[in-house]
C-alpha cells in the first residue's frame, strides 16, 4: 500500500506522515539490542512511507512484520 493509499484510507493529515518531522530518538541512549531493532523497524517505516516497495519486499529486508 503506498502512503497515498495510507492517507487516503485513514484520518491522518499529511503532516502526521511526514517523517521528517516526527520527533528523533537518541539511539545512543538505547541498548544494543534496543537499538537494533529500533534501526530496523525505522528502516521499515521509511521503506513503507515511500510506496516502493511490497511489505513482503520490507520483510524480507529488515524482517519487521507489518504486524510490528
Amino acid at each position: 500500500m503506498s502512503r497515498l493509499k495510507v492517507i487516503a484510507n485513514s484520518s491522518l493529515l499529511p503532516d502526521q506522515v511526514n517523517l521528517e518531522i516526527w520527533p528523533s530518538v537518541d539511539e545512543m541512549s538505547l541498548s544494543e539490542a534496543q537499538r537494533e531493532t529500533y534501526i530496523k523497524r525505522k528502516e521499515a517505516v521509511l521503506m513503507y512511507s515511500l510506496g516502493r516497495m511490497t511489505q513482503k519486499d520490507i520483510q524480507d529486508q529488515t524482517g519487521i512484520t507489518s504486524r510490528n
